[in-house]
Parts: C-alpha cells; sequence; structure tokens
C-alpha cells in the first residue's frame, strides 16, 4: 500500500489512551520494574512491526517482579540500541523509561552521564541525564515533574511528521554520536498502528496481573452502595490553575489573510476563561489543533471526542501564536462537528473538556474554508 504526502503526512501516533483512565508518566528513576525489564532474561516476546530503522514489541519476562512492557526500539545496529519502555505498573497505568545499550560499554556502576539528543534537520539539542543501571546500559534520570520525557517525545516526532527526520544522540567523552536514520512516511503509519495496537494487548493483562486491587470487595462504588448527592451543575467560571474541566463559549468560524498572497487561514474556536481550543489551516496545508493557556513547552496530548478513540499527538509552542500546536488528522473535524465534548489530556496530566455547542455550525465553515472536508455530515 502507497501514501501519498498529503495522506501520509496526516497520520498521526494512535492508541494511547484507549481506554479510560490510562495515564502516562514521566520517565522512571530509579525504577526497580524498569531497570529488572532491561536486564538480560528469557522473555516471551511478541513482534509486532519491524521497519528499516525501528520495531515494536510485547516483551513479557520470565523474572519474578519484572512487569510486562511495550518496548520501542532500533534495528540500526547489532550492538547497540535505543529503546523506548512502557512499563504496565497497575490496572490501565503505563509508566515511560527512556534506555540505551551498548555491548562492552563497561560503563561504571552508578554514574551519571549527560546525552542531547536532537532532530537531524533543526540540531538544537536537548541534553538530559542519564545513570548506569549495569555496565552496557544507560537509563534516564528525570525531573520530578517528568520534563525530561522530552527525548521520548522527539523520537516520535520522527515518525508523525509529513517528513520524518533522522534522531541524533550525543554523548561526552569519547563516544562517537548515534544517528538512527529517518524512515518512510508508510513506516510512520506502520509504528504509529502497532504502537497502539501492542499498548491494548498491554492494558489487556492489567486485571490478571493486578487485579487484587480491583475487585468487587476493595471497591467503593457497588450497584447496592448509597448513591452520593449530585454535584451542582458546573459553571463556566475563569479557570484557576487547578480547574481542569470547564465549561466553553460557543464554538465560532472566523478567518483572516496572511502576508501578501493574500492567503486565508481559516479558524474554529472556542474559549472558556483565559482557555482557548480550536483548530487552524489554510487550503493546501496541514490540519493544525491548538491549545493556548493550557500546556508548556513540548508535550503529547491526547484528544477525544465523547467515547471515541483517543488521537495521541505530539504538541508544541508555536513560534507565531505561542499556543500549544497539535498536528490533528483531518477526520478528527467530523467527530468534532456531531459531538458533546471534547476532552485534551496532556502527558503531565493537564487536562480541558469543552462543550461542542455551536461546531456543528462551525466545523462545516471551517471545512468549506480549509478545503479538506471530510465525508459528508450525517
Amino acid at each position: 500500500m502507497a501514501l501519498d504526502q498529503e495522506e501520509a503526512g496526516a497520520i498521526m501516533i494512535r492508541g494511547v489512551a484507549g481506554r479510560a483512565g490510562l495515564l502516562i508518566k514521566g520517565i522512571l528513576s530509579g525504577s526497580v520494574a524498569i531497570i529488572a525489564s532491561h536486564l538480560p532474561t528469557q522473555a516471551e516476546e511478541r513482534l509486532f512491526e519491524r521497519t528499516s530503522a525501528w520495531e515494536v514489541a510485547l516483551v513479557t519476562p520470565d523474572e519474578a517482579g519484572s512487569n510486562p512492557y511495550c518496548e520501542v526500539r532500533t534495528t540500526t545496529w547489532a550492538a547497540k540500541r535505543v529503546s523506548v519502555h512502557l512499563t504496565l505498573t497497575a490496572v490501565d497505568q503505563l509508566q515511560t523509561s527512556f534506555l540505551l545499550h551498548k555491548d562492552g560499554w563497561n560503563l561504571p556502576p552508578g554514574e551519571g552521564t549527560a546525552v542531547s539528543v536532537m532532530r537531524l534537520s533543526t540540531q538544537m539539542p536537548f541534553p538530559m541525564t542519564f545513570k548506569v543501571t549495569d555496565p552496557d546500559t544507560l537509563y534516564s534520570e528525570p525531573a520530578a515533574d517528568g520534563t525530561d520525557a522530552f527525548p521520548a517525545l522527539m523520537i516520535a516526532a520522527t515518525w508523525q511528521t509529513k517528513q520524518p527526520d533522522s534522531l541524533v544522540l550525543q554523548f561526552e567523552g569519547n563516544e562517537d554520536p548515534w544517528v538512527i536514520p529517518a524512515i518512510t512516511l508508510l513506516e510512520t503509519y506502520q509504528l504509529g498502528r502497532s504502537l497502539g495496537e501492542c499498548q491494548n494487548a498491554l492494558i489487556a493483562m492489567g486485571p490478571k496481573l493486578f487485579g487484587g486491587g480491583q475487585s468487587a470487595e476493595n471497591s467503593t462504588t457497588s450497584p447496592f452502595n448509597e448513591k452520593a448527592p449530585p454535584a451542582q451543575p458546573p459553571q463556566a467560571v475563569k479557570p484557576s490553575n487547578s480547574d481542569n474541566k470547564i465549561l466553553a463559549n460557543d464554538w465560532v468560524f472566523s478567518t483572516e489573510d496572511e502576508g501578501e498572497d493574500g492567503r486565508k487561514i481559516c479558524y474554529a474556536s472556542t474559549k472558556a476563561g483565559d482557555i482557548k481550543v480550536g483548530f487552524m489551516g489554510s487550503p493546501g496545508k496541514d490540519l493544525i489543533g491548538y491549545v493556548d493557556g493550557l500546556f508548556d513547552g513540548n508535550t503529547i496530548a491526547t484528544w477525544r471526542v465523547d467515547d471515541a478513540e483517543s488521537q495521541s499527538v505530539i504538541g508544541g509552542p508555536s513560534d507565531y501564536s505561542g499556543w500549544t500546536e497539535f498536528s490533528v488528522p483531518v477526520e478528527l473535524l467530523d467527530s468534532v462537528a456531531h459531538g458533546r465534548e471534547l476532552a485534551i489530556t496532556g502527558s503531565s496530566g493537564k487536562q480541558v473538556v469543552v462543550s461542542l455547542k455551536g461546531a456543528a455550525e462551525a466545523i462545516p465553515a471551517f471545512n468549506a474554508c480549509f478545503g479538506k472536508a471530510p465525508a459528508a455530515s450525517r
């Protein structure tokens, strides 16, 4: 199957947080489960995808106390490896780690070192501290707020852009840079699909592994328990730092001209307090979803309409506006036009949930302007 540039450019990494309550946390520091999962043991592996530079596998260690994990790892070299682990730590709960391995490295146990990760085209390094877990392995030493998850985001960014890029790791000392070659547009789709399938299979293992804490006898809810008094209807107020679910104004459509060529920029947006959510695009360009007033820096966020499948996408600050921009799939517009509410949840746990009142009128107008309307409205 071949994808043209326009189709492949809209493909996102999907499947993350397909179940309610799924939480992807920051990279672990000193986690026994993560370290043990990387030690060489006999383990069962289910390979989901292998491309020219990356592969996705579900790994179930035989070692007691080691949890199963999805591993996204390089296939570029035989004696060294870059990998991201998504480890199942509880029912519907994953934790992320970033590991570097090289046979015969002979590193000093417990020592730390800085590794800079960057995309080849941007040449903007992001330094991060790693620690030695065994003589051949480095793992991430994250900040308490989880901001050091950024290298994992950069790996994902090499997959989901319309022009995939090479990834470069720069080391201290005399270790030469590691360059992971760019993959094709078709491979971005294959890896994103396979990662979603792997995570679904991993999450499905949770009740069997951690079911004790989720049994009916330990549950605080039951069909026979007295129901709590209904909460007061939410009020549309200016959100504070602790507010993560708000009511929004009606969605509106608007346009503005861009530069001397008069190219239109199309907008469909809503605003509640200081938080603005919307879509923007110009004919012939990619669709952008944006959030203003909620996220800081780079993030992974899931966009979800009602109970539909989540779209997990990478976002970063806009050079022009300062808000956080996401390359979202065009198909999301149709869901927004027919939905009741849109929930956007960042990897840090920040969330905004807005009403889609007025979207049924604003989105068709946006589609007509943008020139990439999805299937006809039902």
